[in-house]
């Protein structure tokens, strides 16, 4: 989903919100709360392919991701 696509949706203020919490959550270590509040977050936006990559971004930096599949 584009970016103003996503803006025009009804949850768009509950999608910014998360991402800037996740952001801010990641940036202060807690990453685990970061990946907790990606996944409240799909339930507004489960296409929104900029918080599938948030995710995946946590998993590398807590080392979840098997070295091999990098």
């Amino acid at each position: 989903m584009p970016v103003g696509e996503m803006l025009s949706e009804v949850h768009s203020s509950q999608i910014v919100d998360a991402i800037m919490t996740i952001h801010q959550l990641a940036r202060r270590g807690h990453h685990r709360s970061a990946m907790e509040e990606a996944f409240f977050a799909l339930q507004y936006a489960p296409t929104f392919l900029p918080l599938h990559t948030h995710m995946g971004e946590l998993l590398l930096q807590e080392d979840r991701i098997p070295r091999g599949n990098r």
